[in-house]
């Protein structure tokens, strides 16, 4: 279960991003996750509330939203939104694509404070 260690990191980023910035009580954690990167939503949640547990997230919602999955197509030279797992095709020109640029990262996108 790799959304154990994925949580662990993550708190750890965020407890130092927070101290950064002087505040002392996280209340929420955005995370942006991609389709390909193995994430179980709600096998992260479980792992973040244990993660967080004595911490100053310790009270804080994780966010978790799907990213797209994004694409560099060779004949349009541009990144290009994938329609979906199954279909691996530039949809400006139709032509099969797999030089992925996003869909495997976790990010850590926001922290709310109070």
């Amino acid at each position: 279960m790799h959304e154990a260690s994925l949580a662990l990191h993550l708190v750890h980023l965020a407890c130092q991003a927070a101290t950064e910035a002087g505040e002392h009580r996280v209340t929420a954690v955005r995370v942006r996750y991609g389709v390909l990167s193995g994430v179980s939503p709600s096998a992260f949640q479980a792992a973040f509330s244990m993660a967080a547990a004595g911490t100053p997230l310790a009270q804080a919602r994780l966010e978790l939203e799907e990213g797209p999955l994004i694409a560099h197509c060779a004949v349009c030279q541009c990144a290009v939104t994938l329609r979906g797992l199954l279909n691996w095709s530039c949809p400006v020109c139709g032509q099969a694509t797999h030089d992925l640029i996003a869909g495997r990262d976790v990010e850590l996108i926001a922290l709310e404070v109070e």
